[in-house]
């Protein structure tokens, strides 16, 4: 399973004036996923992609689902298919780069499909969202980056670590962002990121 080039590291500086990085995948040309608190109040974002750094700007921003979409150029670099087939006990890859740091690959299972009723990024409302509970390692950096299955498909994108079991994370389900990702793919102007994530 060679994701590594699919799989890209975000940064940016949000107007809270700290720096926030997290992961993204590659789904269609020029179109990274990630999550919208990876972005949330960030106005230039930047992927590293091939060894570079290329900027990029959020097309697609849903801060109840925790979802955005970069454009960039993404030249030739390879994209990994949506896949909604995952079930419970399926194993699976959590990949992405954790702590800012080299890309990571992780053996996961998913535990559980559920809907995870929680706040939106900014720690207001009620949200209900289509998720994965994975047995695995999710740290902070993971956000946004893909839950893959053994054909190197995705079938979840992570947003969140347990704060009381260190071996759970959560991931949204690839049925659940697959609407995203078509508005993604559509929209071709820059939206707005918001305030700082919570």
């Amino acid at each position: 399973m060679d994701a590594e080039r699919s799989v890209l590291k975000v940064r940016g500086d949000n107007v809270c004036g700290r720096g926030v990085e997290g992961s993204g995948v590659l789904y269609a040309p020029g179109r990274l996923m990630t999550n919208a608190h990876v972005v949330a109040g960030v106005s230039q974002p930047t992927v590293e992609i091939g060894g570079t750094t290329v900027g990029a700007s959020t097309v697609y921003y849903n801060a109840d689902l925790d979802v955005a979409v970069l454009a960039l150029d993404s030249g030739q670099t390879p994209t990994l298919d949506l896949e909604e087939g995952a079930r419970p006990r399926d194993g699976v890859a959590i990949v992405g780069y954790p702590e800012d740091g080299p890309y990571d690959v992780q053996p996961g299972r998913i535990r559980s499909e559920q809907r995870l009723r929680s706040p939106d990024i900014y720690g207001e409302g009620a949200v209900i969202r289509e998720v994965y509970s994975l047995r695995g390692l999710v740290r902070p950096g993971n956000s946004g980056g893909p839950v893959l299955d053994s054909e190197g498909d995705v079938v979840g994108l992570v947003f969140a670590a347990s704060v009381t079991d260190a071996d759970t994370g959560y991931a949204l389900t690839a049925a659940q962002v697959t609407r995203s990702a078509e508005l993604g793919t559509q929209n071709t102007e820059a939206v707005s990121t918001g305030d700082c994530a919570a």
